[in-house]
């Protein structure tokens, strides 16, 4: 739901300054470095669903995610764009924390706070 993970660009400081509000609720930091599908990446991702939803396609799985709020306004998006088949939201079974902090920072994904302090106390 942030964008395909190829969409999503490393900020600068400068740029994390910059962001417009859809894209501080994409949004994910790792490491200290922000990562967003900036707003002009996000339209061409939207685009080219529908493009193949249009084709025929008769569902979407998203990419894995943890904030509930990201698939929320995902599946809104996808509705403003008039894609209006099931959108089946992407899970992924938290083994064990290297996994997690792995499959997380390699698909740029948006982890909720309360999340993120829960595996950081497993470790």
């Amino acid at each position: 739901p942030e964008g395909h993970p190829n969409r999503i660009s490393e900020l600068s400081e400068e740029e994390v300054k910059n962001m417009s509000e859809s894209e501080k609720s994409r949004c994910c930091t790792h490491e200290g470095i922000t990562y967003v599908c900036k707003d002009d990446d996000y339209k061409k991702e939207m685009d080219y669903l529908k493009e193949k939803v249009d084709a025929g396609a008769d569902f979407i799985i998203t990419q894995m995610f943890f904030d509930a709020e990201v698939f929320k306004t995902f599946v809104e998006d996808c509705r403003t764009w008039g894609i209006n088949c099931p959108v089946v939201p992407g899970l992924m079974c938290i083994n064990a924390y290297p996994g997690f902090k792995k499959m997380t920072k390699f698909c740029k994904t948006r982890v909720p706070k309360a999340l993120e302090e829960k595996m950081d106390s497993m470790k």
